[in-house]
């Protein structure tokens, strides 16, 4: 996506708010979001193209028969892409 296209949403404290199962599978960030401000028509395919990365930082504790164990895995990120449509609607606001 260019970076014309895209503009990370303000108030985007940190890494975000973590996951819960009760948001729902389709629940918008209550704090973080991304603002498209170009239309894709006229693009080819009239779509653009997105990336999203997730990196993970994984600590562990356990038991191996005799002793509590612990550790920390190095970080993991994950990575989606996807094309979309964006679509422009435009509006009038009066005082």
């Amino acid at each position: 996506m260019d970076v014309a296209e895209a503009r990370p949403g303000a108030g985007c404290p940190g890494p975000g708010t973590p996951y819960s199962r009760a948001f729902g599978l389709h629940a918008a960030s209550p704090d973080c979001d991304v603002v498209l401000t170009h239309s894709t028509a006229g693009r080819p395919g009239e779509q653009a193209r997105a990336t999203w990365a997730i990196t993970w930082t994984v600590s562990w504790r356990g038991f191996d028969g005799t002793a509590p164990v612990a550790g920390t895995l190095p970080p993991m990120t994950s990575r989606a892409t996807t094309e979309l449509a964006v679509a422009e609607a435009q509006s009038v606001t009066t005082g």
